[in-house]
């Protein structure tokens, strides 16, 4: 049985992904304002960062969206693995090191796999913000043909953009 593809997510996430840049979510935007011209409804949009996010990310979050995503046991193993093992220590001077401790969150730097687990991570939150403005009617219509998209979130790295068609839907 194969396992699941950790590129992919169900919200719209730009930049950490292959194949999709930052540069896209501009163009998304532009186009959004162009329609709102035209069909003559207003757009606001708040912008926001998720503060040192690969620094804050619960290793209890990841594991759990490893296993919705149905990740295999093989992966979700060897992140296991990985996370009581990681014991840290903080430079105090140039000759003296703190004691070592264990952490609780933080994806590593630099690692391939760390965007994914970001990705997939951040997808949990994104796609329960989703079916609440949804159910709201909060966001920007989007009609094609018979069928009307509601975008209300963009997320692109560690940053996101909620659109509205009124500031209450902020």
């Amino acid at each position: 049985k194969k396992g699941a593809n950790l590129r992919h997510t169900v919200a719209p996430q730009f930049a950490f992904k292959p194949g999709h840049q930052v540069h896209e979510i501009v163009f998304i935007l532009r186009r959004l304002v162009e329609l709102a011209l035209e069909w003559d409804i207003p757009i606001w949009r708040l912008d926001g960062d998720i503060y040192k996010a690969c620094d804050n990310t619960n290793h209890t979050l990841v594991l759990e969206a490893l296993r919705l995503k149905k990740s295999g046991e093989l992966l979700a193993a060897s992140v296991l693995r990985e996370i009581p093992e990681t014991r840290c220590r903080v430079l105090l001077c140039p000759h003296e090191q703190s004691e070592p401790f264990s952490r609780s969150r933080a994806l590593w730097q630099g690692d391939p796999i760390a965007p994914h687990l970001f990705n997939i991570t951040l997808d949990r939150v994104a796609v329960r913000f989703e079916a609440l403005a949804k159910r709201h009617k909060w966001g920007i219509p989007i009609h094609n043909g018979s069928t009307t998209i509601l975008v209300c979130v963009l997320l692109f790295a560690d940053n996101y953009w909620i659109v509205a068609s009124s500031p209450s839907q902020l």
